[in-house]
């Protein structure tokens, strides 16, 4: 063999030795103290696209508040040149007065005053400040005004109604509820009961007092005209004594005692019967006998 032919053998050995499968050996297994421990996978999260709503909230909020603006806006300017349009408009002026709830002197009254806003815009009428106006003439216990478009304005009242004359150096009326509303005239005075028996003294240092008596006297009152045949009432007598005393137009005095029962009212009932004809000649009745309750005393005039 020839050298030449050597080489190439020995090269081509030399390259199967690279590409042959290498021969199987065993390995003896590393020791404890040798062996590292796997390290753990990595868990690797997907990217997410984050999207930057941070303005777009705000801008959006941003948006509808500007055009709710706008809206309102336009509205209120729409609503205040159509104020002034109807403010101006002879069509939407006051015409017609109307007084509901009370007649007579108070209603004309009345009526004169709502008279100087003949021609203003019913729109431009106070009518809080109207009513409080027609509560300050003495007849009037509350009041309500209320526009009936196009031009009318109604006034309509409460009325007080007289029950008694209240009798402290003046005469003054008084209403169911026992408040004072006006100063009586001698014509107001004579259509109603006078409770009698208050001095000024008392309204001033015993004002609840004076109020309790002034309700028991109020309710005698109307306990008595609740029968239409008994004689007219002309005063109650309320004294510091607590004894009432009743005295009818004719000028016969009754003495109830410090209560008027309905009890008392059926014996005076019956006496005022049975007196007939001599009811002129009465002068007084008694039903306050405390020992015989039952027993009425009659006392007649002299001839």
């Amino acid at each position: 063999m020839s050298t030449n032919q050597r080489t190439r053998v020995g090269r081509s050995r030399s390259l199967l030795a690279r590409f042959k499968s290498p021969r199987n050996r065993r390995l003896s297994s590393p020791t404890s103290a040798t062996r590292r421990p796997l390290p753990a996978p990595k868990i690797v999260q997907p990217r997410r696209k984050v999207k930057i709503s941070w303005l777009k909230g705000p801008m959006l909020v941003a948006g509808r508040i500007t055009a709710l603006v706008a809206v309102v806006g336009g509205a209120s300017a729409g609503g205040f040149y159509a104020y002034r349009a109807l403010a101006v408009s002879e069509h939407f002026s006051v015409k017609q007065l109307r007084i509901e709830g009370i007649e007579g002197q108070p209603a004309a009254a009345l009526q004169r005053m709502l008279g100087q806003l003949q021609g203003v815009s019913i729109f431009k009428v106070d009518l809080r400040a109207l009513a409080q106006a027609a509560v300050a003439h003495p007849w009037v216990r509350t009041a309500r005004v209320r526009r009936e478009l196009p031009d009318t304005l109604t006034l309509t009242v409460e009325r007080h109604q007289p029950r008694a004359a209240l009798l402290v150096d003046q005469l003054y009326l008084l209403n169911h509820r026992g408040e004072v509303f006006k100063r009586a005239t001698p014509k107001e005075a004579m259509a109603v009961p006078i409770i009698s028996g208050i001095d000024r003294s008392d309204v001033e240092s015993r004002r609840a007092w004076v109020l309790l008596r002034i309700r028991q006297a109020l309710e005698a009152i109307a306990r008595y005209n609740e029968n239409p045949r008994r004689p007219a009432l002309g005063e109650i007598n309320i004294a510091a004594s607590e004894e009432i005393a009743l005295t009818l137009r004719s000028g016969v005095t009754v003495r109830v005692g410090s209560t008027l029962s309905p009890e008392k009212l059926e014996r005076f009932d019956a006496v005022w019967r049975a007196l007939g004809e001599e009811r002129t000649l009465a002068r007084a009745v008694y039903l306050n006998n405390r020992v015989h309750q039952q027993r009425v005393t009659v006392r007649l005039r002299r001839n």
